[in-house]
């Protein structure tokens, strides 16, 4: 029974660092240029400012409250 406890722990530990590595590289500068490649193929204002407001929504949700009132600001520019 020892044994299985440390396994779970080995393998779960693991996954759970991986996990918090992906989350962080979504947020990550280099994403950023990629952002303003599919922002400049948009053509539509209304879409950008529809797309930045859901981006807001979320984040508001996940707590991150400093970057959806950038996300909110740019949807009011947008729209």
């Amino acid at each position: 029974m020892e044994n299985i406890k440390k396994l779970t722990f080995i393998f779960i530990l693991p996954l759970i660092f991986f996990n918090v590595v992906l989350a962080q590289s979504a947020t990550n500068p280099v994403n950023t240029q990629q952002q303003i490649t599919q922002q400049s193929k948009i053509q539509d204002s209304n879409i950008l400012a529809e797309e930045y407001l859901n981006i807001g929504r979320s984040l508001y949700k996940l707590g991150e409250y400093k970057e959806a009132v950038k996300n909110f600001n740019l949807a009011i520019q947008y729209n």
